[in-house]
């Protein structure tokens, strides 16, 4: 008994640190986006310093660069970003689910898709920043620039689906797996939407800390919902 006390405190002290380096890292998220934004704000109003200075450069960086391979590359890619493929891709994930009967995942996943489509659209309202003009751009794009969606709507769906498989395939070896390989696609997308020109690489990397911060911050409000399901499972088990 003394055992299973110790393994019980144990878990719990660990799923508590996680949750607060969950939370501590949309703070962060948050915190970066508002440091762009105020940039973006004063740039407006014609004062333009700090990344938005190197916006043009890297930009103009990619565009020298360019390949058909490497464009046709590029356009694939930032499709994984794209509302259809998401729309998609979340249409197989949530059958997954309610194959395993996780309806608290599907609620999870349904409110990251509803964030990921309403909040980019508020803030380019907002911000009303123009697409890029310093390049060509190698795609049509028609609404503003600030920040990117793509980012933001992979950033929020690939980190839930990272936080999925970590939930029904335990392990730190498949948690690290997954949180690589869905990092280096979120990463992929961003680059893609810049080197075909149509966003800033400050667009990017705040739809990137957005978005990351949108998929982290309601996996922390789902936290205990999932705790005390894994609780109430395991109960009977314990009592036999």
């Amino acid at each position: 008994m003394p055992e299973s006390q110790a393994r019980s405190k144990n878990i719990f002290r660990s799923q508590t640190l996680r949750l607060w380096i969950m939370l501590s890292l949309a703070l962060l998220g948050i915190f970066a986006f508002a440091l762009v934004a105020r940039e973006i704000m004063q740039a407006s109003q014609g004062e333009v310093a700090g990344a938005l200075a190197f916006d043009g450069e890297i930009l103009q960086f990619f565009s020298q660069h360019r390949t058909p391979i490497l464009n046709r590359i590029a356009t694939d890619i930032t499709s994984l970003g794209s509302v259809s493929v998401v729309v998609v891709l979340s249409i197989l994930v949530i059958t997954l689910l309610l194959s395993v009967k996780d309806f608290l995942g599907v609620g999870h996943l349904v409110i990251v898709l509803i964030g990921s489509a309403v909040i980019p659209t508020l803030l380019k309202m907002l911000f009303n920043r123009p697409r890029p003009s310093v390049v060509e751009q190698l795609v049509h794009v028609s609404d503003s620039s600030f920040p990117s969606g793509h980012s933001f709507g992979s950033a929020c769906f690939y980190l839930t689906l990272a936080f999925f498989a970590s939930r029904h395939r335990k392990g730190t070896g498949f948690e690290n797996f997954f949180l690589v390989l869905f990092s280096a696609v979120i990463g992929a997308v961003g680059l893609s939407r810049m080197y075909l020109g149509v966003h800033y690489p400050t667009d990017v990397f705040a739809g990137l800390v957005a978005g990351n911060a949108w998929a982290l911050l309601v996996a922390c409000a789902f936290y205990p919902a999932y705790k005390k399901a894994a609780g109430t499972s395991e109960a009977p088990a314990g009592a036999q």
